[in-house]
């Protein structure tokens, strides 16, 4: 097999292995006047190599954070509309479907044989096997599939972390897209929880959340190439913070023990 063929099997067997996303998270509720979309700003970027050669390693970054609202985090459990993973469009109109409303009728739903009118859609074949066709769509519950090719698009605000993966080739920076290079599953997006369960009301909040992704092939994957990070939040009500990038660094630059 040949060596990069190797290392992306390496990685994705990895990051199929081992969560892909934890926190450490710290807040504190303030009254000053914010505004309502996240502003944050990088704080740190660290590497921690695993303590056995089994364990994952770990690639971590802080932010630190200020909302108006104090609208920030999803529970593991939300996952109906606006926070589900995917989005099925009306062949009619192009736009989302609404499932909750009821009374969908399936002949209205974007398919592969809709290719034949609409040239826009993209070829049932890899990488869009994986990222915007599906054969099993789960569409009205975790039991009910429909058998069809069905498109979809994956929807932003089903996460609320989102970190874009840079690396430096023939001096300039290339975005690695995990899920169109190795499988629809590989991302390092993920959510952190309601900073405060038992606040019900809507109060500014400032703060830090440390964001820990995991994987046994960093090592193998990046080596001692050039990489660069990007990171953004959401909050419940879909507004997204701007990006923050990190300076470029090396793995064993940043190692922390």
């Amino acid at each position: 097999m040949p060596a990069m063929r190797l290392l992306n099997l390496n990685l994705k067997i990895a990051t199929f292995l081992v969560l892909t996303t934890g926190l450490l998270l710290s807040s504190c509720i303030n009254d000053p006047n914010f505004p309502s979309t996240p502003q944050i700003d990088l704080v740190d970027v660290k590497f921690f190599k695993g303590a056995t050669t089994s364990a994952p390693d770990s690639l971590q970054v802080t932010i630190s954070f200020e909302d108006g609202e104090g609208d920030l985090g999803l529970s593991s459990n939300e996952t109906a509309a606006p926070y589900n993973l995917a989005d099925y469009f009306n062949n009619k109109t192009g736009r989302p479907i609404d499932f909750s409303q009821g009374g969908i009728n399936l002949e209205d739903l974007l398919t592969y044989k809709n290719r034949a009118t609409i040239d826009t859609l993209p070829p049932f074949e890899e990488p869009f096997t994986c990222t915007r066709w599906t054969t099993t769509p789960e569409l009205f519950s975790d039991t009910t599939r429909l058998q069809d090719t069905v498109y979809f698009q994956f929807n932003p605000r089903h996460n609320n972390f989102f970190v874009n993966f840079y690396v430096k080739e023939s001096g300039s920076f290339r975005k690695i897209d995990f899920r169109e290079e190795l499988d629809c599953s590989t991302t390092f997006d993920g959510r952190f929880p309601l900073l405060n369960k038992e606040d019900n009301q809507n109060t500014p909040k400032e703060g830090s959340i440390t964001y820990n992704m995991q994987s046994r092939a960093f090592q193998a994957f990046f080596g001692d190439k050039t990489i660069q990070l990007q990171i953004r939040i959401v909050d419940r009500a879909g507004n997204f913070s701007r990006w923050v990038t990190t300076d470029e660094f090396k793995l064993q630059d940043i190692q922390a023990n």
